[in-house]
């Protein structure tokens, strides 16, 4: 097994806001391998306003590091305007759209909402992909509303954020995944990484299942927003969301693990370079990167 440093590594999800040094991520990606990573902005939690700031400046860190950076644009979702904010996000050259349109602290737009649905017609048209956060477990409805959205836009790759924040019901999203081969998820936890290591160490042999039958379809992310203001909680995050796979019993995080050793996946090799390296790069390749 190679753990930590050696596996190479593709992270789907990560955020960044104006005035982060990135070569401080720079410094992680070589320390855990990482090859790539996906970029957005991100603004207030109030409808994502105040991205543009953000944005322009993760374009500079893109251009700046072009190997290392893939960058999507965003959108401030509860303004009337959404389209036309995309099109002038569009001279950035974009892998994609970043939508939190169904993020909690965000607002409670839906995908198929009059401001939202016609983003994913545009990238359609531009061959992007489109990274969603959409809390299935929410309303029973947001199921149907993600089937919808997938039956009408079947060309558009859909990265699904966080699994959907849908772990506690694997078999729907499995339905999901044998149904449309346009979905993919993400395994990043960002703001839910405490729930989500203790729900592995509750039920390991739930999620390994899930992980390695469907590894074809998840890519690995961290989900973290990097500012002025972050400190080596960066790095420490990181190691245990690769821990957490690889290895079957772990140490931890010390703040939620500090007298035993946690359960973990102990994924096997095979499993383990589809989620941090082939499929990310698959999901590039889907469209034309």
């Amino acid at each position: 097994m190679m753990y930590l440093s050696k596996r190479p590594k593709i992270n789907v999800h990560e955020h960044i806001q104006n005035g982060f040094d990135f070569k401080r991520y720079i410094s992680v990606m070589d320390t855990y391998n990482i090859e790539k990573v996906f970029l957005l902005a991100t603004g207030t939690q109030k409808g994502n306003e105040g991205y543009e700031v953000h944005q322009k400046y993760l374009a500079k860190v893109r251009d700046e590091f072009p190997e290392r950076v893939e960058m999507f644009v965003t959108v401030a979702h509860l303004r009337d305007d959404c389209l036309k904010q995309f099109e002038r996000g569009l001279k950035y050259k974009p892998i994609g759209l970043k939508l939190m349109s169904g993020h909690p602290e965000m607002s409670d737009i839906p995908l198929n909402d009059k401001r939202i649905y016609p983003l994913f017609k545009r990238c359609h048209k531009e061959g992007m992909m489109a990274l969603l956060h959409w809390q299935l477990n929410i309303k029973e409805e947001n199921w149907e509303i993600l089937r919808d959205t997938l039956e009408d836009y079947p060309k558009v790759v859909f990265l699904l954020a966080h699994l959907g924040v849908g772990q506690g019901n694997f078999s729907k999203l499995a339905e999901l995944l044998n149904k449309y081969d346009n979905l993919f998820l993400d395994c990043s936890w960002g703001g839910y990484f405490k729930n989500f290591v203790r729900e592995v160490d509750w039920e390991p042999e739930k999620f390994r299942n899930f992980y390695t039958e469907y590894s074809d379809r998840i890519a690995w992310g961290t989900d973290q927003v990097m500012s002025t203001n972050t400190s080596n909680q960066l790095l420490w995050q990181h190691s245990t969301e690769i821990e957490v796979l690889e290895q079957s019993k772990y140490r931890g995080w010390q703040k939620y693990f500090s007298k035993r050793e946690a359960f973990g996946l102990g994924l096997d090799n095979n499993t383990l370079n589809k989620i941090f390296y082939d499929t990310p790069k698959a999901i590039l390749e889907k469209i034309g990167r």
